[in-house]
């Protein structure tokens, strides 16, 4: 199993015990555990698939709330202009000693992050719109990346079941894409591989998630999206496609 988990599962991971429109609506303090199964196809060379079976644990609250690996502050002053403070332990790493190309095995390590970031979140449009600015708080020089994403839920019975489809845009700064898929003249001379710097690159993604409530307690959910890569970041010696997946299915019991 490899050691990459690239955004696609960081998304997947944070969202995995918010999916229920409820939880988020409530007003009284709900815990939820679980477990969650992940499977990404990522688009760097030489890797396997990731399989990962991972706890779902989440507690929602009105002022705060704690989902997988995200942390959101929502008092009432960002309530009312539908903000969120977010931080996010983002796993999205590269470990050369996890990878069988003797060429990419000569690369530097890129560490994992934790992204501190600004959420907006309101409904429109018969569905909901969110935007978000994150940064590393690790290392403030590894850039900063936004999104923006829509998703149309289609059950009118959203306490018993939800399916939403939905689109997003990110956008990364030139340090952070070059941060995680360029190659320096040091690490070019080292594998052999081209020298490779990438600019500012905007990547769009699809994608379908949806749960049903197998009773008051019990909820089973599930997400699919794929992010398409821009030319410039799919031409990177780092990759061999253009596309990143990301299957997840996780059940859930809450107090």
């Amino acid at each position: 199993m490899k050691k990459i988990v690239l955004p696609s599962v960081c998304l997947s991971l944070a969202w995995l015990s918010h999916a229920p429109a409820y939880a988020q609506e409530s007003r009284e303090p709900m815990l939820s555990v679980g477990v969650a199964a992940i499977i990404s196809d990522d688009a760097y060379r030489s890797q396997e698939n990731t399989s990962l079976l991972v706890p779902a644990l989440s507690y929602e609250s009105q002022n705060w709330y704690f989902r997988g690996i995200e942390l959101g502050l929502r008092p009432q002053w960002l309530r009312e202009y539908n903000l969120t403070f977010t931080l996010n332990f983002n796993p999205s790493s590269y470990d050369p000693d996890e990878n069988a190309d003797p060429q990419l095995a000569q690369l530097d390590k890129r560490d994992n992050r934790f992204d501190a970031g600004l959420r907006y979140q309101r409904d429109a449009l018969k569905g909901e719109i969110s935007a978000e600015f994150t940064v590393n708080a690790r290392d403030l020089e590894t850039g900063y990346a936004a999104r923006v994403s829509y998703g149309y839920p289609l059950s009118e019975r959203p306490f018993a079941w939800q399916l939403t489809p939905n689109v997003g845009v990110s956008y990364l700064s030139d340090d952070l894409a070059n941060s995680r898929y360029g190659i320096s003249e040091s690490e070019a001379l080292r594998s052999g591989l081209p020298f490779y710097q990438p600019n500012a690159t905007v990547s769009l993604d699809v994608g379908l998630n949806g749960y049903f409530r197998l009773n008051e307690r019990w909820t089973l959910a599930g997400f699919y999206r794929i992010e398409l890569l821009e030319d410039q970041v799919a031409q990177s010696p780092m990759l061999s496609e253009d596309t990143n997946q990301t299957i997840l299915l996780f059940l859930t019991y809450t107090f």
